[in-house]
């Protein structure tokens, strides 16, 4: 990466250009970059990762600040060129988690304090297809109203209803430190659906069950 600190953020970056280098040999510079890329203990804006799920690494890099919605610069890596090259294809998935095992995007975002989505897309035919889609908009304290969205044999099926949640926190492992339980309830077409959903103090995800 190159660029320079910011004065009154020095963990963040102005990123002009990045260098694609084997040892000491230049193989590609993309330049007319403006990126504000934070680079810290805590959080790297420079990703290097499959995004496209061709076997080839791709890497992505912070493009602005934000604390909830990360926006991101996209390059894929093209094998017939050995080069990597900007795409827009991925610039709406917010948070974007690229699941390589499956072949899959998830991505979540926030809109406010009460919106909330995540999605599922694909590719296919070295196109992006939205696989499903949630929005969740709560209208009080564990009570929120969903629409869902999911592709079915190239269509894509609606549903929506109304949602209820409890979230509790305990020391469920040992360690003296609080784990998460969420139970989540809602309306289905066929009656009612439910999630218990346990997480470590960790994220890591220790019970998930559905019925």
């Amino acid at each position: 990466l190159l660029g320079l600190p910011m004065q009154d953020e020095p963990e963040v970056f102005q990123i002009d250009a990045v260098d694609v280098a084997s040892g000491d040999i230049r193989l590609q510079r993309i330049t007319g970059l403006e990126a504000e890329t934070v680079i810290s203990d805590l959080f790297t804006g420079f990703i290097a990762e499959d995004m496209n799920f061709d076997g080839h690494t791709d890497f992505r890099i912070q493009e602005f600040g934000g604390s909830v919605n990360v926006p991101w610069l996209y390059f894929l890596f093209d094998p017939e060129s050995g080069r990597f090259t900007q795409t827009r294809l991925l610039d709406d998935i917010a948070n974007p988690e690229f699941d390589a095992d499956v072949g899959v995007i998830r991505s979540s975002w926030r809109e406010s304090a009460v919106r909330y989505g995540t999605a599922v897309h694909a590719f296919e035919s070295g196109s992006l297809v939205r696989l499903r889609e949630e929005i969740q908009t709560y209208d009080q304290e564990g009570s929120y109203h969903y629409t869902s969205g999911e592709r079915v044999e190239g269509d894509w099926v609606t549903a929506e209803g109304r949602g209820w949640e409890t979230f509790l926190s305990r020391d469920l492992d040992g360690n003296g430190i609080e784990d998460y339980t969420l139970f989540d309830l809602r309306e289905s077409r066929d009656g009612f659906a439910a999630r218990l959903h346990i997480t470590s103090d960790r994220g890591d995800s220790l019970w998930d069950h559905a019925w």
